[in-house]
């Protein structure tokens, strides 16, 4: 993607993508978490029963140092990601504003957002992932306004539908440190635009920003950063790494 056109200030954003190799594992064991993961995020790892979660959640980590290294070269950080709260980064260096950063992972695709500071959320989700009844998901999700979107669409539209509308969603969540908490049927989108929101919600729309940046033929990618203001430009990038680069990452 390229700028978003407006007038100064400008807001750089950077995403990262990575497709897992088939079966790739990070450690040996449960038990034994890989070496980059420390503290909280090894016993996380030891906590998670699925083979394939605890991969998407290592290369997470390996991803969110490969961004950072690449938004912020010269920064030394700490990571702060209690469960169920936004990923927080601590610039060690004093007078150093930290970046924001958020991940996102769905079935062997992992994603990363950095920025500078703001509120910053990503989500992810593949398509052939997608098993839940469609109906049930759209009931949870959507907005009234939304579902009567969804169902003048063709059949075949609706998956797409239903995954553009729930990823801005979840990214907005996390960029708010609410997660599930936030209650997704209370507002609505129009392509990448909040067009309902309660009232409780004052001024929302002119807060926040969205975007679906091409994340592959398979997969929905959603967005979500808060905003100086209307004028604000943004410079978006994506980057995709082959399931080749993990190899280099690990090594790091």
């Amino acid at each position: 993607m390229g700028i978003i056109r407006g007038m100064r200030p400008t807001a750089l954003i950077s995403v990262f993508v990575l497709e897992l190799p088939p079966g790739w594992s990070p450690a040996q064991d449960r038990a034994t978490p890989p070496a980059w993961l420390e503290g909280e995020d090894a016993t996380r790892y030891r906590s998670m029963p699925s083979p394939r979660r605890r991969a998407e959640f290592a290369a997470g980590r390996l991803l969110l140092g490969h961004a950072l290294a690449a938004f912020a070269p010269h920064l030394r950080w700490r990571l702060h990601a209690p469960p169920g709260q936004a990923l927080r980064i601590e610039a060690l260096d004093n007078g150093v504003g930290a970046p924001s950063a958020s991940l996102a992972h769905s079935a062997g695709l992992v994603a990363c957002a950095v920025s500078g500071p703001r509120r910053l959320g990503i989500d992810l989700e593949r398509r052939r992932a997608r098993r839940r009844s469609l109906e049930g998901l759209a009931q949870a999700v959507l907005h009234p306004q939304e579902r009567a979107q969804m169902a003048r669409l063709a059949p075949g539209e609706r998956t797409a539908f239903l995954l553009r509308c729930w990823t801005l969603k979840e990214a907005l969540a996390k960029a708010l440190g609410q997660g599930l908490a936030l209650p997704f049927d209370e507002f609505a989108f129009e392509s990448e635009r909040l067009a309902a929101a309660p009232a409780y919600w004052s001024g929302a729309r002119q807060r926040w920003r969205f975007a679906h940046p091409v994340a592959g033929d398979d997969a929905t990618l959603g967005l979500a950063w808060s905003t100086a203001g209307e004028s604000e430009e943004v410079s978006l990038s994506v980057e995709a790494l082959p399931p080749q680069r993990l190899a280099a990452l690990v090594a790091r």
